[in-house]
């Protein structure tokens, strides 16, 4: 299961606790991700850009989701799947 279908699947069946740790991975992903090879240089800047949008995702929904509060953790999933379809189009 891919991090974002796994937050859909906690949110979905409220455990909102669990999210922390997926976050967190996605987080480190997005820290490596201006560093790997293969981005034409034109839109390197761009990654570097939604890169850093993975990076604080962490900490934009692991605040909410550890309140328990699921609508606000679903607006910030929302963004997240933004940054995700933006990095798809790249390719």
């Amino acid at each position: 299961m891919q991090r974002r279908e796994l937050i859909l699947h906690l949110i979905e069946r409220k455990r909102l606790g669990d999210i922390h740790a997926v976050a967190e991975k996605v987080t480190a992903i997005g820290k490596v991700l201006p560093q790997l090879p293969g981005a034409p240089a034109p839109q390197r800047q761009k990654v570097s850009a939604l890169a850093q949008k993975l990076v604080a995702f962490f900490p934009e929904i692991d605040e909410p989701a550890d309140a328990g509060n699921q609508a606000a953790t679903e607006a910030v999933f929302q963004k997240f799947q933004r940054v995700l379809k933006e990095l798809k189009e790249l390719k």
